[in-house]
């Protein structure tokens, strides 16, 4: 099946195949060629031959549904966007437009859609036809602080919402507009935010001139800075994403490149993988270990190896700047 099958149940196949085999798997990609795909074919299949794996003794726990979020910005008027869903057989599922410079958006297991609204400072929750079915207030509210152009969403473990805005943080109740934490800062230069297994709150910032620039800044759970934790990373891309990759590792989207850091080193923060991309707008690591990113100055979605080997790719269409890009 590998070679005729749609990309998206390819993505399903191999992550079948990478827990079946485990330590032992062939090193292979599934690539972008028919004599790449071939090749992988007939590399699994000797793997399997020399095998013993009992399939009746295999727990399958599926990672990947083969299932592509899409979030575009349309090039003509600026502030009208979409977000969409392609399928395992990379065909559109469903499509939300009219959004107001869309900058993320989470789909819930309900089916209802969370999205960051730059152009309006607000988070609205959707569904599939792009009704109003709420919103997480982010201005005006008596109370609470003010938050302008919302950039990302994090989707938490106990179902809050972590809101990064360009001035604020918030951290919205499941399903109500009930703020748990927030934190103002007025600099006005947070580009991403993202919570790590530790339970700290991670901020990129934008250098604006501010002396002994470090690139983040870190909040405990209740959102108090944290005196003295730092970790030197450079300049993020001003509409940056970070991206958890383990208990002490992030990726991050800078201005010419992807890193992605290890902050065991303290106050150093060590590269441990790079790949140059200019202006890249959002990045995932994948189940196989690939690593997902938007370059946005060729308006492509890109899945590489850890080799930087391109393997796959999606391009926004016509009319449309693809703003991110993500895969379940």
């Amino acid at each position: 099946l590998i070679p005729v099958l749609p990309r998206g149940r390819l993505w399903q196949v191999e992550d079948f195949l990478l827990q079946l085999a485990g330590k032992d798997a062939p090193k292979v990609v599934l690539g972008r060629t028919a004599e790449s795909l071939d090749s992988a074919r007939d590399s699994w299949k000797g793997w399997w031959e020399k095998s013993n794996v009992d399939l009746d003794k295999f727990a399958y726990t599926p990672r990947v549904a083969g299932i592509t979020q899409i979030l575009l910005w349309d090039q003509q008027f600026g502030n009208n966007g979409a977000v969409l869903e392609l399928g395992p057989d990379m065909k559109e599922r469903w499509r939300i437009d009219g959004l107001q410079y869309p900058t993320d958006a989470i789909k819930l297991p309900d089916g209802k859609v969370i999205v960051a609204e730059q152009n309006t400072n607000q988070v609205t929750v959707r569904d599939l036809s792009g009704k109003v079915l709420g919103n997480k207030s982010l201005w005006g509210k008596p109370g609470r602080v003010n938050g302008n152009q919302p950039g990302t969403l994090q989707l938490l473990d106990n179902g809050n919402l972590l809101v990064g805005c360009r001035n604020a943080v918030f951290e919205f109740k499941k399903d109500a507009d009930e703020v748990v934490n927030s934190l103002q800062r007025n600099e006005h230069d947070i580009c991403a935010v993202g919570k790590l297994p530790n339970g700290e709150i991670m901020m990129l910032l934008q250098n604006n001139g501010q002396p002994n620039y470090t690139g983040c800044k870190f909040l405990d759970a209740k959102f108090k800075p944290i005196e003295g934790r730092k970790t030197a990373v450079a300049h993020p891309f001003y509409q940056a994403e970070l991206a958890v990759t383990g208990p002490n590792t992030v990726l991050i989207t800078e201005q010419n490149r992807i890193a992605e850091y290890d902050m065991k080193k303290g106050e150093k923060g060590e590269v441990i993988w790079s790949k140059a991309v200019n202006s890249p707008r959002s990045v995932q690591r994948l189940p196989n270990g690939n690593t997902l990113f938007v370059d946005g100055s060729r308006n492509r979605l890109v899945e590489v190896t850890p080799n930087g080997e391109e393997v796959w790719s999606y391009s926004g269409p016509q009319g449309f700047q693809l703003f991110r890009g993500s895969r379940k």
